[in-house]
């Protein structure tokens, strides 16, 4: 029976090594999603920075010329003045860098991923930690029995 107990245990320390063994390589292997994840919105956010930064430079040094110009040639069309056609420029450039600006966030938002593989696969690992632990359905029976007392209780 020691031979028995000694190749059980062996093969009971092989199946331990290798399950950490495994459990360091799933931890590594989200860890270097996570990495990568990170980078990429790294990325996507300078990219929205230097996009939205020369954007800004090039239309604040546009808009007083081109506004102060438009606004002589139309002088006295259509009995307007000067000042009105600069406000009306100017509120038709007011409102075409807002919907450019909220355009460009809107492009990064919807590419900007924030992590969401690396919690969603830390969310299935967890998952599978807890049924392959046997504590899955445990803990969603100990759940269960919680919310039904707390429901019985008076004043509750």
């Amino acid at each position: 029976m020691s031979k028995d107990r000694q190749l059980l245990l062996a093969d009971l320390k092989r199946e331990i090594g290798s399950l950490g063994a495994e459990l360091r390589e799933s931890v590594e292997l989200r860890w270097r999603l996570a990495q990568i994840e990170l980078q990429s919105d790294l990325r996507l956010a300078k990219r929205l920075a230097g996009v939205l930064l020369i954007v800004s430079v090039m239309v604040l040094t546009a808009l007083p010329v081109l506004t102060v110009c438009l606004a002589q040639l139309c002088d006295g069309w259509l009995g307007v003045s000067t000042t009105l056609w600069l406000a009306i420029a100017g509120f038709v450039l007011l409102v075409g860098g807002t919907a450019g600006g909220y355009t460009a966030y809107r492009r990064f938002r919807r590419s900007f991923a924030g992590l969401e593989q690396t919690i969603e696969e830390l969310r299935e690992d967890l998952a599978w930690l807890q049924e392959w632990t046997g504590r899955g359905k445990e803990a969603a029976a100990e759940e269960n029995d919680a919310d039904r007392e707390e429901g019985t209780r008076p004043g509750t």
